[in-house]
């Protein structure tokens, strides 16, 4: 079959339950390649091969930011993680300094990073997984290189862009058809907020982003869980395409698990660790630093991933976190931005570049030079693009209602949050995710963080600079010597006014 491992290979879960399975037993085939495959990795590392680099220049266009080759994919499979920083090209490797890596990945193999999933834990130094190949399972759900092999198999027009109608029978097989079949997933909903530059398609790179970020659910045979029976996750803002705490625990044992086969085998042919020999200090292929997160680790790692304090994680989260924040400084520059699957297509189809930066501008609130997450997100949210969102569009991008829901941030004459308000929003969330982050709570705990500091300017215009008679009379009062509660009221007057003023949305309400 040639959507590889999903339809064959998927295997059973206890967590299923009343009978029901994610897809069927590996086949015969499978099991045939699983031994190649072992058989493979031993002949090579037998016959001394020679170790390739892993070459990944700056790159000019969103496509070159994923051109990881087929042979760069396979050494990462089969060369031990702590190894990794050797296949840096042109160096002599007695000259390199050892590196993390996850490290190492990002600094100089970043058109790789769909390939290596990563734990988040121990901080330092997290545990990485390039395949979910082990003597014992030949399944593909972590093979960048299966991912780039199903994209074709799916592109039936041949045009580089898959069609809903092209994608959904990988929307339908293994246990995304047990999602669908129970109302956990909905296929147009993941087509549509998968799609990142909304053109109407799913491009090679677009789907090599979603087959990362939906690897732990083919991996763990386990979805999202709704918050009660009731609730139909396919009916939610992300049509069920997000990741929950519960998913990660399980991600979490079964890449150690993995980890741990993965490094039992591999010692065997590459240390020559059998018939009770004891492995050499020197072996790269050592687990010991593989283990289960304690459950600090795993809050932590929650509260990371989750850019947007929601408690679930959207692959809108996924690919700026980890694709688009290329320097990992938690924001986009404008560099950054046109080389990600943001759009980047003019109204009149021409191409929008860094030099004329009008997408970059529009995503750029505050104008402060940088695209944060929650800036992004309005503009996905805006779905009608006209810098408005409605109370539909709204609850559609999954915004909390945490400081202050729809209604405290609409103007009351037309009823829609602009972008102003929209960035007076952000800041109060932002300040409560820094909590989030220090405090480990969740967000609905307000947990405004002590050290982040919201500075306030008041404008040069009504209603905080008033020239009206009341406003004269006023400070002509301020200014004499006390009178009496008349004054008083005359301020307090003065300050509903500006109130109300702001509470209609008067030019100049800050």
């Amino acid at each position: 079959a040639a959507m590889g491992a999903d339809h064959g290979d998927a295997r059973p879960h206890a967590a299923w339950g009343n009978g029901e399975e994610g897809g069927v037993a590996p086949s015969r085939r499978s099991a045939q390649w699983s031994r190649s495959a072992l058989f493979w990795l031993v002949c090579t590392a037998a016959a001394g091969a020679a170790r390739a680099s892993i070459t990944c220049p700056t790159p000019l266009t969103p496509q070159e930011a994923f051109q990881c080759s087929a042979s760069a994919a396979d050494e990462l499979k089969f060369t031990a993680p702590s190894r990794w920083y050797l296949l840096t090209p042109g160096t002599v490797a007695s000259t390199l300094t050892a590196q993390y890596p996850l490290s190492w990945i990002k600094k100089d193999a970043r058109c790789c990073r769909h390939c290596v999933w990563s734990t988040g834990y121990p901080r330092i130094d997290p545990l990485v997984l390039a395949s979910d190949r082990t003597q014992t399972n030949s399944s593909m759900h972590m093979d960048c290189n299966q991912f780039a092999t199903d994209f074709t198999a799916l592109d039936s027009s041949g045009d580089s862009r898959l069609t809903f109608a092209e994608m959904e029978p990988y929307l339908s097989i293994g246990v995304n058809s047990f999602l669908v079949k129970n109302q956990r997933l909905n296929t147009e909903t993941a087509f549509r907020i998968s799609d990142f530059n909304r053109d109407g398609y799913i491009s090679k790179e677009e789907f090599l982003v979603l087959r990362h970020f939906w690897a732990p659910v083919h991996l763990s045979q386990v979805g999202p869980l709704p918050a009660s029976e009731a609730v139909k996750l396919e009916d939610g803002p992300l049509g069920g395409l997000f990741i929950d705490g519960n998913l990660v625990e399980v991600f979490m044992t079964n890449v150690v698990n993995t980890i741990l086969e993965q490094f039992e085998v591999s010692k065997t042919w590459a240390c020559g660790c059998t018939g009770g020999v004891i492995c050499p200090a020197d072996c790269p292929w050592n687990s010991g630093s593989a283990r289960e997160s304690n459950s600090q680790e795993m809050n932590k790692i929650l509260r990371t991933i989750d850019l947007d304090g929601s408690s679930r994680v959207s692959i809108e989260e996924h690919y700026f976190s980890e694709f688009a924040d290329r320097d990992g400084n938690g924001v986009v520059s404008r560099a950054e931005y046109y080389v990600s699957l943001y759009p980047t297509t003019l109204d009149d189809g021409s191409a929008d570049t860094a030099a004329i930066g009008y997408h970059f501008q529009k995503h750029d609130l505050n104008k402060d030079g940088v695209v944060t997450f929650l800036e992004r997100k309005f503009s996905l949210a805006d779905r009608t693009e006209d810098g408005l969102l409605t109370e539909t569009e709204w609850v559609d991008a999954d915004l909390p209602n945490f400081f202050g829901p729809f209604d405290g941030h609409k103007t009351l004459s037309t009823g829609v949050v602009d972008q102003l308000r929209y960035n007076y929003y952000s800041v109060l969330h932002e300040c409560a995710l820094q909590g989030v982050r220090t405090y480990q709570v969740t967000i609905n705990e307000t947990p405004l963080a002590s050290f982040c500091t919201i500075v306030a300017r008041a404008q040069n215009a009504g209603p905080w600079i008033d020239n009206t008679d009341l406003a004269v009379s006023t400070r002509r009062a301020a200014d004499a010597p006390p009178a009496g509660p008349a004054s008083v009221l005359a301020a307090l007057e003065l300050r509903e006014r500006g109130e109300a003023a702001y509470a209609a949305g008067a030019p100049g309400g800050g």
